[in-house]
């Protein structure tokens, strides 16, 4: 069995599934939500397209790393999923970044800026631990923003595939590979709000 966590595309995965199959081999496009201190601490969440028996095999794998396996579906739905999450945390981190963008210019005070916004509608951990990076300007990779980018990218060939519009996340990859191509690709995905900003990283 191959359990395959990297962020592919699901038409890759379905064609390496397939290359599998031919071969006797069980393949699960298995794609997580965490890095690497959600694996050390078996936090890790699982988004999984493939066989159902061969889910219920890799069971073991999961637990030893994560704190949730979901079942989505045939090869590529796990994928799919995870460019979905992508997507939403990539326009997430463009909104963060004009709201820093905003409360600095406006002089608010930086503490009670993410205090408030943290207990709001829009509160989120994304929000909690993207704004202080923001604010100290800590753009130390955590998931590098050439990664996200590169997610992106794939979220709009599976919007090509589908047949459907997606304006705002075209908008924001273009943010993205503007950023990219400005020499910050291999610092925190957050490191877009110096692109928002106008500001280079510090020395």
């Amino acid at each position: 069995m191959i359990v395959d966590s990297s962020t592919n595309t699901p038409a890759m995965a379905r064609e390496v599934a397939q290359a599998a199959a031919a071969r006797g081999v069980q393949y699960l496009d298995a794609p997580v939500s965490g890095s690497l201190a959600q694996a050390q601490g078996k936090e890790l969440v699982f988004m999984v397209g493939g066989d159902a028996a061969a889910f219920e095999r890799a069971q073991p794998l999961f637990k030893a790393m994560g704190r949730m396996a979901k079942h989505m579906g045939a090869s590529g739905t796990g994928a799919t999923i995870k460019l979905i999450n992508n997507m939403l945390s990539g326009t997430a981190t463009a909104a963060i970044a004009e709201a820093v963008i905003a409360a600095e210019a406006a002089g608010l005070d930086r503490a009670a800026t993410l205090e408030v916004l943290a207990e709001g509608a829009a509160g989120s951990r994304l929000l909690k631990t993207r704004m202080p990076k923001m604010f100290n300007r800590d753009f130390t990779p955590q998931f590098q923003l050439q990664l996200m980018e590169k997610d992106l990218r794939y979220f709009q060939l599976l919007a090509l595939e589908l047949d459907r519009p997606m304006p705002v996340a075209s908008l924001v990859r273009s943010q993205f590979q503007a950023a990219r191509r400005n020499a910050l690709g291999t610092l925190d995905s957050c490191a877009l709000y110096l692109q928002a900003a106008g500001e280079k990283p510090k020395a």
